[in-house]
């Protein structure tokens, strides 16, 4: 049988499917039961690859039911697909052409296959999204109690302050729990936590947003995180080593706070930012060495299954 891809342009309420090299279009609800009945489908052909662009994790459903049934799914960045539809000299756009350009996409570029997430991935990943959203609301009513005078808006502001607090404190003993149910996941856990710089919240953080620690190699893990440079070069052009665009922007982010904690706690980093700056490197660029070497350090540990020593 011909081996075929499937391109899968995701809308909240429908699936738009393209076979290819088949020619097949054919359009599913996006919901179990669509999604079900697009497995059906799919079982008349020999698939090799599906591609699903990342959209807001309208995705999340269509992925996870597949690569649980067997599939080798990929769910990429949509950037990664734009260029790719630029370059066949496509003006015309339609969910059809959509499906169409990521199915040639994924036989052209054969991205590779997502790893299946675990239900506890799945739950902790969901529950720290949430915890951020309670974050931002917590943190807009504190600016908005910042600027208020009358004495009933500051009362009703601080109780919903504090509501928002129980709220977040909840939520974290819930992803707590959640993790030392497993026992692969609570060892994690533990070991992130005893590197200085990285308490429980980003423990759960990294663990939310990247569960393949200790699972890849320096330079894997780092361009994962967003934290390993890529050259700027053109002929005798030589411009500065960037890293900003690339990786994971939450564990980027979360990076950069254990850095900062890390470099008045951690001797290690502490020693490592100083010796860079003092070669005259700029602070912004020690700081992303340093956020580089903390995640490097934190994915070796967890291979070995060590804590952290000075």
């Amino acid at each position: 049988m011909t081996k075929n891809y499937v391109g899968i342009d995701v809308c909240e309420k429908k699936l738009d499917i393209f076979i290819h090299p088949s020619k097949k279009y054919v359009q599913f609800n996006n919901t179990q039961q669509g999604i079900m009945q697009l497995y059906e489908y799919l079982k008349a052909f020999d698939i090799e690859l599906i591609v699903l662009e990342a959209t807001g994790k309208l995705e999340a459903l269509c992925a996870d039911i597949l690569m649980d049934l067997g599939y080798k799914v990929s769910v990429v960045n949509p950037a990664r697909v734009c260029y790719y539809r630029k370059s066949l000299g496509y003006k015309a756009k339609t969910d059809l052409i959509d499906a169409e350009v990521i199915a040639r996409f994924a036989e052209a570029l054969r991205p590779d296959a997502s790893n299946p997430s675990s239900a506890t991935e799945r739950r902790l990943r969901e529950l720290s999204a949430r915890r951020k959203q309670l974050v931002i609301l917590r943190d807009s009513e504190r600016n908005r109690l910042r600027r208020v005078r009358d004495e009933y808006a500051k009362e009703d502001l601080q109780i919903n302050i504090a509501f928002l607090n129980e709220r977040l404190h909840k939520i974290e003993t819930v992803m707590v729990e959640l993790i030392k149910q497993n026992k692969a996941k609570k060892e994690v856990f533990d070991i992130l936590q005893s590197i200085p710089g990285i308490g429980e919240i980003m423990a759960l953080t990294l663990m939310s947003y990247l569960p393949e620690l200790g699972q890849l190699n320096q330079k894997q893990i780092a361009s994962l995180a967003g934290v390993f440079p890529l050259n700027m070069e053109s002929g005798s052009s030589k411009g500065h080593r960037k890293m900003c665009w690339s990786g994971r922007p939450k564990i980027r982010s979360t990076l950069y706070l254990a850095t900062l904690v890390g470099i008045r706690h951690n001797s290690f980093i502490r020693s490592k930012f100083n010796d860079l700056v003092a070669k005259g490197k700029a602070k912004k660029v020690a700081m992303g060495a340093c956020m580089r070497k903390l995640i490097i350090i934190a994915n070796s540990m967890i291979k070995e299954k060590r804590c952290w020593h000075d």
